[in-house]
Order: C-alpha cells, then sequence, then structure tokens
C-alpha cells in the first residue's frame, strides 16, 4: 500500500482508485503537480513534483531526512508495481 508523506508531517495510507495501479492523473493530485518526477529506490519509488523547489513548495522534512536531500512538497511513496 502506498503512502502520502505530506510536508506538514502527516503521512497517509493511499490505494490506487483502480485497486491496482496510479494513474498519471492520481500521481499529479496526490503531488498537487502536473509534472512529476520518479525517484526510484530498490523497490519502492518516491512520485514528487520535479517543479517544486521552483515553485517555492515547503520543505518535506520527513522524506529530506531520509534521503539526505532536499525535497519538497506532498510525496507519493509506492511500490514499483504500482505505477501505471
Amino acid at each position: 500500500m502506498a503512502k502520502l508523506i505530506k510536508v506538514d508531517g502527516t503521512i497517509e495510507e493511499v490505494l490506487p482508485d483502480n485497486g491496482r495501479s496510479f494513474s498519471l492523473g492520481e500521481l499529479y493530485r496526490h503531488t498537487g503537480s502536473e509534472l512529476v518526477e520518479i525517484l526510484p529506490l530498490g523497490g519502492v519509488c518516491l512520485v514528487v513534483d520535479e517543479e517544486g523547489m521552483l515553485k517555492g513548495r515547503r520543505l518535506n522534512g520527513f522524506c529530506t531526512n531520509a534521503l539526505g536531500h532536499p525535497i519538497v512538497g506532498d510525496v507519493l511513496a509506492c511500490e514499483l508495481g504500482e505505477l501505471d
């Protein structure tokens, strides 16, 4: 099950609308952006707003601490097989 890691520190479990994999529209909705970047980390992917820094999005402290470099905006963490 995927997790939406928000900049306010909350983490929500989320499911794809079809129960199997996230559509591009769902990735846009969860990240708040129509330009997303997928950061693969082994069997897990982080879906982020590719232009988040340019847009002045807030720092995502949880993801930044976990990765060791700045990540901004809400992040969808899911398994590679959950991407459509």
